[in-house]
């Protein structure tokens, strides 16, 4: 499969001659995974596996100089024009594999798709010494699915999460300010009008009031004393 065969890009630090400046460390160790691995016959090819843990070794030690080791390895003549952008400090492991197999075009690809396969192992707290052994029993190719099956269940519940909180938050609302009814008064009322009610004696059958006053007694029996009583000028007429 040709997905399977990177196009691993010249290394203009590769050689070493007169108008060359010496290798840093990084950039010899990483050259020296490049050469080894740059005859591979396929996939499965042992020789890939090891390179491929060998750049994460790389990686490990450049996290391990802190800021000033990654900005050192951002400015390795290896990257031309495209050097790794400064948040991309946190993806090192990807730039470690671009070097040896390409920083550009198909060959990008590859090392992206690689370093789709080693997270899986990554994340599963998978040691670098079992990781080559671990690459050999479940393929790189089967990695590298279950890392973008996991990518897009993750995409899918960040999208969903939002939607369903709020959701949540409004049912919660919803039940906060429902507003239960009163229970109805099972008896009698007896009235005790005092005050300004003489408006009732002219009011037609099924007329709205308002009735402002006093509660006497509660009971089977309740007591009330109306001193003002009024139409109700917002029931509809």
């Amino acid at each position: 499969m040709k997905r399977n065969k990177p196009k691993l890009s010249p290394n203009p630090r590769a050689v070493i001659g007169n108008n060359h400046p010496p290798e840093s460390p990084v950039a010899k160790k990483l050259n020296g995974i490049e050469r080894s691995i740059i005859t591979y016959q396929g996939l499965y090819n042992d020789g890939l596996r090891s390179g491929v843990v060998e750049a994460l070794r790389v990686a490990d030690e450049i996290r391990q100089g802190g800021p000033g080791a990654w900005a050192s390895f951002r400015h390795e003549p290896r990257w031309g024009d495209t050097p790794p952008p400064s948040p991309g400090f946190k993806k090192l492991r990807l730039y470690t594999l671009r070097w040896i197999f390409g920083v550009t075009g198909e060959a990008a690809k590859n090392a992206s798709f690689y370093y789709r396969a080693v997270q899986v192992l990554v994340d599963e707290g998978v040691e670098l010494d079992d990781m080559q052994e671990q690459l050999k029993d479940r393929t790189l190719k089967d990695l590298a699915k279950t890392r973008a099956s996991l990518n897009r269940q993750k995409r899918k519940s960040s999208v969903k999460g939002p939607a369903h909180e709020k959701s949540d938050q409004k049912t919660l609302a919803l039940s906060k300010n429902k507003v239960t009814p009163p229970k109805r008064f099972d008896g009698s009322i007896q009235a005790e009008f005092v005050g300004n009610t003489q408006c009732l004696l002219g009011m037609e059958t099924g007329r709205d009031i308002v009735l402002h006053g006093r509660i006497l007694a509660v009971g089977k029996s309740f007591v009330v004393q109306v001193r003002n009583a009024a139409p109700d000028s917002k029931a509809a007429g």
